[in-house]
Formats: C-alpha cells, structure tokens, sequence
C-alpha cells in the first residue's frame, strides 16, 4: 500500500476500499485476472458511495490492523513503531512466523483516521501554534529572526 495515498483519504475522513499496486507494464490490458481485479475494486468504490455501510475493505490485510499500511517505523528507544499512515503506537513481534505489529486498544482514540484520532491531532497542533507564537513574541526569537535576515539576501539577476 502506498502510505502517501492512503494519507490523503485521512483528513476527508475517506475509507480505503484496496491497496491495489501492480508492477509498471502496459501489458497488464491483456492479464484478465488482474483487470477483473481493478474492475471489483471499482465497484467496491461506488457501492460505497452510493451507501457508506456497504463499506467492505478488499485489499491486502497489511501490517497495521487498523489502516492495513506496512509502513511502520521505530521511534529512537528502539521499542515503540509508529504506523505511519493512522499513528497508532505499539511494538512489532514475531507470530506463527510472521511480523505483528500489536497496539493498545486505546490507541485506536490517537488514530489520525478516526474522529477521535483526529480531534486529539487538532489539538495538538493548535497547542504547536501557541507555543510557536509564544516563542515568536520573545525578545530572543526577534534577534535571531533579524539575524536571519540580515545574514540571507535575495539575489536578483542583472538583466
């Protein structure tokens, strides 16, 4: 799954239908199975807009059992992953020969594709941006800014 795509569906609230991803070939017109495949996931999609609780997921079950992403990373004490795409915090162990990323169940509330998630991550960016407008009123803040000014000049060309 691209984490990138999926990403953009998180602020609209959108539910991921597939993951599909075939490899680059124009010739996947003559593979009817796959094409069969990007035909379902169409109608997934419309059976899902045209009536919300149809909504089925289709794709691959994914490393996080909430969004389905596979893309994961440590945090520095080398303990805690991160789902890149919903946020959610847990640990990565080894289960039945396989990778298993398990969470809290309360960490569903922090997830960045769920309203919960999503109210938690406004708020921490507006408690950023007082901090940060904060900072900026201070005397230390303004000097620093000038610096940067004064050190950075635009360069405009001759002709």
């Amino acid at each position: 799954m691209s984490a990138n795509f999926n990403m953009f569906g998180n602020a609209p609230m959108f539910k991921v239908v597939d993951d599909l991803t075939f490899g680059w070939g124009k010739s996947i017109i003559t593979d009817d199975e796959r094409v069969e495949r990007i035909r379902e996931t169409g109608r997934a999609i419309a059976r899902v807009c045209a009536g919300p609780d149809s909504y089925k997921y289709l794709g691959d079950a994914g490393i996080c059992s909430n969004c389905h992403s596979r893309v994961l990373y440590v945090h520095d004490d080398d303990q805690t992953v991160e789902c890149a795409v919903c946020g959610v915090k847990g640990r990565v162990v080894a289960a039945d020969d396989k990778i298993v990323f398990e969470y809290p169940a309360d960490q569903l509330d922090h997830a960045h594709n769920l309203m919960p998630g999503k109210i938690k991550d406004a708020d921490g960016i507006a408690e950023h941006e007082r901090e940060f407008h904060e900072v900026t009123q201070t005397d230390e803040c303004k000097r620093r800014m000038k610096m940067y000014r004064d050190f950075i000049k635009g360069l405009k060309p001759a002709h």
